[in-house]
């Protein structure tokens, strides 16, 4: 498992980004213990929750902005994460 991975999905449609980040984060074998993530604004409260729900006993921090970066792209909707897997105990 690598101590960190960077997900990233320029869908528009919500349920769609958080599906393609997860699957990022499964294909890689993450197990985070925190979790620092951008997003749209309209769609911030949705990732949020949704991201808690399959790491519960991860800290997420997250922001909203009107493009998000990453590594792995960028776009003005979507969804770019750092799941940080160790190192921070």
């Amino acid at each position: 498992m690598e101590r960190c991975v960077v997900a990233f999905s320029s869908k528009s449609l919500k349920e769609k980004a958080l599906k393609e980040v997860i699957s990022q984060l499964q294909e890689k074998e993450a197990n985070p213990l925190l979790i620092i993530f951008v997003s749209d604004y309209d769609n911030h409260w949705f990732y949020a929750k949704e991201l808690k729900k399959f790491y519960p006993d991860a800290k997420i921090i997250g922001n909203t902005s009107s493009d998000i970066f990453s590594s792995k792209g960028s776009s003005c909707h979507g969804l770019s994460l750092l799941a940080i897997n160790s190192g921070i105990e």
